[in-house]
């Protein structure tokens, strides 16, 4: 059900300063909707975005991921697919240098 909402609704963005996050947006009348998908996954916030305005967002890096593993080869627009895959690779590009910065520190405790 996550998936249709984000064909139309749903956003994988990429801050000008590199922060990642998902977003689906809905009218505040619907913010049921935005709730249930949030307790259904476990995960994310919903917040007002104004007033007449709703949004389920995803912004941790945990969630991040499992956003990721969701969407994965599950979309099936074209734009939505091509800004997915900008977005899947960059929170990969993002885990990778956090791992690599965690053993390096562990490797030579500093």
């Amino acid at each position: 059900m996550v998936n249709w909402f984000t064909e139309g609704d749903g956003s994988f963005l990429r801050a000008n300063r590199g922060d990642l996050s998902f977003i689906i947006t809905q009218d505040s009348r619907d913010i049921q909707v935005l709730n249930m998908i949030q307790k259904t996954l476990g995960f994310g916030k919903v917040i007002k975005q104004g007033k007449t305005t709703s949004r389920f967002v995803v912004q941790d890096k945990k969630g991040l991921y499992l956003v990721a593993t969701l969407f994965n080869n599950n979309l099936v627009t074209y734009s939505k697919i091509f800004n997915f895959y900008k977005f899947y690779y960059y929170l990969i590009f993002i885990i990778k240098k956090e791992l690599s910065n965690t053993l390096l520190f562990q490797i030579f405790k500093f």
